[in-house]
């Protein structure tokens, strides 16, 4: 289902809504070249959604592209994913900062726990995160963290270099977890 806002009859019933809902969705993503897509990232339509909705929650518009790239270079290499908004996809609260016994549980989405894509979309995407995943940015990166509250993100193709990142995280407090 797209993001964003449908106007429904009132009188219709929940078949007559339902179909209107993927009806409409289906033409939104398909607008973007969707069923075309994935020459470059060797991803079908049904993963290049489910990568979409990974880019939804790890990214603000302006890095979309860059997390979409970091996706896609991680899958060709098969290096799991570690997002930790598919950890929080199964959890009652959501926070920036999943737990190591969160991100040790074993669901369909979680991608700490498995390699690949979860088993499917996490959010609804936007079409900026599906136009990023469908046209990612050229780019080697394999890592990213956001390092404070205004949203900075730094990406990387250097294990190490991420460490470093990471740290200004924490420095930052955007890696506090409340639990």
């Amino acid at each position: 289902i797209s993001a964003g806002t449908l106007d429904f009859d009132p009188s219709g019933g929940a078949v007559q809504i339902l179909r209107q809902l993927i009806t409409a969705s289906a033409a939104l993503y398909e607008s973007t070249g969707l069923l075309r897509s994935g020459a470059e990232t060797q991803l079908n339509p049904y993963q290049t959604l489910i990568a979409a909705s990974l880019v939804e929650r790890e990214a603000l518009a302006p890095d979309m592209p860059k997390v979409a790239r970091v996706i896609v270079n991680r899958l060709r290499i098969d290096q799991p994913l570690q997002f930790d908004s598919t950890v929080n996809y199964s959890l009652e609260e959501t926070e920036v900062a999943t737990t190591d016994s969160d991100r040790n549980t074993v669901t369909p989405w979680n991608t700490y726990a498995m390699s690949g894509l979860p088993a499917n979309p996490i959010s609804a995407p936007s079409l900026k995160a599906l136009q990023a995943m469908e046209n990612p940015e050229p780019g080697k990166w394999l890592y990213f963290v956001t390092i404070d509250k205004k949203g900075t993100t730094l990406f990387t193709e250097s294990y190490s270099e991420h460490l470093r990142n990471i740290v200004k995280a924490e420095q930052s407090g955007i890696l506090d977890s409340g639990r």
